[in-house]
């Protein structure tokens, strides 16, 4: 790299700016990375800038990062802490995989969008510093009592972020605390512990009652959420959309209990994942225990689409139980489950209880039990629409090769695997974009590149 009046620029690709240096510079004015670059005559660029070692300085000047080109990002791979008044903008998109701190009033500009992994985070010590993502403002908040008045405030619409972890142990909440939220919530890759919801709002209980904006980047660990009468229940929201329009729930991870009633739609994510607006659940994990009428470890209904998540714990259903969804009438893509499941009549499956649509790219691996339909993956499968999907033969207590299904019976769809074939290789048709497999993570199962096992 070579830096002239403050703009950093590379000589070739590759190129390298020390980290002490970088700081020197940002002691004495502000600073501007570029990748753009001339080789000879020609233009270039040098490609995305990646954050390899810590950054930090006290000054009020502000580190400006542009890729010029906004297919390609800025990766925040080391910690990054702004301790005085200054900032940090980043011109085009951003990832961060690990974490950034503002101590003072200074200000994070994400021009493009900000994407964080579970293993990233932003933390704000003041709530007076500035937040912009898509170059927009968002309000900081520390506490879920201050999210909800300002939710309330706004009429469910707005941007929102949580500036740090927050323990909700000391919090009373009776009914869902957000009734219905229209806006945009990211959690920043922080955890809110010890949440317990009591009772619902209408028909929907969770700490959302109904999601129709996007829900993101927020861990809620030991949550307890108990409902006797509402129709459907989750930890995360209720329902997730709503005849008004659809809900995106993404980079989210939940540990705890969800019960339900006998009547009930209980996942541990959500009760409900709606067809409209093709409401979707991303990048999502859910380590819980939950219980009801149509049970699933992430969702107890799934009418939208489910993308790259996985569950584990167990599951009981009264109805239709299956370890990632109790029913599931549209989307199912690149999920695991490992919770066990069991259900008392209906349809059971170590996946899916009831299966009407399609599930690509899968697997469980949770002894299913129980009365009524029983299969390996899907308990009641009438359409016969699975595909690269498969259950294990050893753990789910389903030895039988031909009862990946409990109806139809014969179903050729799901495919069992005993254990020491899924620990082997990836089964075929996953694709390494999604999956990866180390013997000494998820036990040498298959485990999802964006939403590592907790």
């Amino acid at each position: 790299m070579i830096c002239q009046s403050n703009v950093c620029s590379p000589t070739q690709k590759d190129a390298v700016l020390n980290a002490g240096d970088l700081m020197n510079l940002l002691g004495s004015g502000n600073v501007k990375i570029s990748t753009a670059f001339r080789d000879g005559k020609h233009p270039r660029n040098a490609g995305a800038v990646l954050i390899n070692a810590p950054l930090n300085w006290a000054t009020s000047n502000t580190l400006d990062i542009d890729t010029v080109e906004y297919y390609l990002v800025t990766q925040i791979n080391s910690s990054l802490t702004i301790m005085g008044s200054g900032g940090l903008t980043v011109e085009k998109n951003g990832t961060i995989n690990s974490s950034i701190t503002v101590m003072g009033p200074g200000a994070l500009i994400f021009k493009g969008y900000a994407n964080l992994s579970f293993n990233g985070q932003i933390n704000f010590w003041d709530l007076g510093g500035q937040l912009y993502i898509n170059s927009t403002p968002y309000t900081l908040v520390g506490d879920v009592p201050t999210l909800i008045t300002d939710i309330a405030a706004a009429a469910g619409k707005g941007l929102f972020a949580l500036a740090n972890d927050y323990d909700a142990k000391d919090d009373s909440f009776r009914k869902a605390p957000i009734p219905d939220f229209r806006g945009t919530f990211t959690g920043l890759g922080h955890t809110v512990s010890n949440l317990t919801i009591k009772k619902g709002h209408g028909e929907c209980e969770g700490l959302f009652s109904i999601n129709e904006g996007t829900i993101a980047n927020i861990r809620l660990r030991n949550v307890a959420v108990t409902s006797a009468t509402q129709r459907y229940v989750g930890a995360v929201a209720g329902c997730n959309g709503s005849s008004a329009g659809g809900g995106n729930i993404n980079n989210v991870a939940v540990e705890g209990t969800v019960n339900g009633g006998a009547d009930a739609d209980v996942g541990g994510i959500a009760g409900i994942n709606t067809h409209v607006g093709n409401s979707s659940i991303e990048q999502a994990s859910a380590s819980v225990s939950v219980s009801g009428g149509q049970a699933g470890g992430v969702v107890g209904e799934n009418d939208g689409s489910i993308d790259q998540a996985y569950a584990s714990g167990s599951v009981v259903g009264q109805s239709n139980a299956g370890g990632l969804v109790g029913a599931n009438k549209n989307s199912i893509s690149s999920t695991y489950t490992m919770a066990s499941v069991n259900g008392n009549s209906g349809a059971t499956g170590g996946l899916a209880g009831f299966n009407s649509a399609n599930i690509v790219d899968s697997y469980s691996t949770g002894a299913v039990t129980g009365t009524g339909y029983l299969g390996g993956l899907v308990g009641y499968n009438p359409n016969e629409s699975v595909s690269n999907s498969y259950w294990d033969l050893d753990t789910s207590g389903i030895g039988d090769p031909n009862q990946g299904s409990g109806f139809p019976k014969n179903d050729p769809s799901p495919a069992g695997l005993t254990t020491a074939q899924l620990q082997k290789r990836l089964p075929f048709g996953f694709r390494r974009f999604f999956w990866q497999q180390d013997a000494n993570i998820n036990n040498g199962f298959p485990y999802l590149r964006n939403v590592p096992p907790q």
